[in-house]
């Protein structure tokens, strides 16, 4: 066998264990991640609601698209609060200039203020179609998910969403 050969099996089975190594790491962190609660940070502020609570606050019932250039699009009717209203709810002053929704694969996006505090423009949902939204674990898709109402192609959606953190 060719010493190159020989580098690059080996290359690759270190590549491998590495990987595996990796993956049982990124498992066990998600295990550790409570998927029911909205974690919401601003400044030195952190509030932590549950689903229960998300829930206990004035809701919103609409239809948004989603657009995917690999299946057909499909309209779904969500049912969460919009953002303001959470933003009322929790208390948080306005001293801020975007927001970074997380999730719980590491996904982020980043919208502007202007953007969150547009009327019926974001939203937190935990139903699709009437249905609650179930964990990764469960193979849903939630059970909090940022939509971007407005969004004609729904990128900028956080599925599995664990946290919101207002950026000054």
């Amino acid at each position: 066998m060719k010493k190159e050969t020989k580098i690059v099996i080996g290359l690759m089975i270190v590549f491998g264990l590495l990987t595996t190594g990796l993956s049982i790491l990124n498992f066990n962190k998600l295990k550790d991640i409570n998927q029911n609660e909205l974690t919401i940070i601003s400044n030195s502020k952190t509030v932590v609601y549950t689903l229960l609570e998300l829930q206990e606050l004035p809701s919103t019932t609409f239809n948004a698209e989603i657009r995917s250039t690999s299946q057909p699009n499909k309209d779904i009717q969500f049912t969460g609060v919009s953002f303001t209203q959470l933003l009322n709810a929790v208390d948080i002053n306005d001293e801020f200039t975007s927001v970074r929704f997380k999730s719980v694969d590491g996904f982020e996006t980043e919208l502007s203020k202007d953007e969150v505090l547009q009327v019926e423009s974001v939203y937190i949902v935990y139903q699709r179609d009437g249905q609650p939204i179930l964990t990764k674990r469960d193979g849903g898709t939630g059970p909090l998910e940022m939509v971007v109402r407005l969004d004609p192609f729904s990128n900028r959606w956080n599925k599995y969403l664990i946290e919101i953190e207002l950026i000054p």
